[in-house]
């Protein structure tokens, strides 16, 4: 059974509550940082694991957004000016040398 908002919700602010108290507890110098760090890591969210198709599938959905956006600041006449060119073409050199 897939989780609603409302549980997800729920379990942030749960882990939220008890990662104030365990980082208060620390710096009353009840818990040691080594522990907090342990802490630390269980209070991480899941990372999401992606096939190849999938993480394919993202980058191509990535690059048509990044085109469209740069189609739709080119038709309402948004391009970079002379100076900002310039001066991107300085920074480029700079992380030449």
């Amino acid at each position: 059974m897939p989780i609603s908002n409302r549980d997800l919700i729920m379990k942030n602010s749960i882990i939220s509550v008890m990662h104030e108290t365990a980082k208060g507890l620390q710096d009353a110098g009840v818990m040691t940082d080594l522990t907090m760090r342990e802490f630390d890591v269980l209070c991480l969210p899941k990372v999401e694991e992606f096939t190849p198709n999938q993480i394919t599938e993202l980058q191509n959905a990535w690059q048509i957004a990044e085109i469209e956006q740069a189609i739709r600041e080119a038709d309402a006449g948004d391009f970079a000016s002379d100076a900002e060119i310039s001066a991107s073409w300085e920074n480029l050199a700079k992380l030449e040398k």
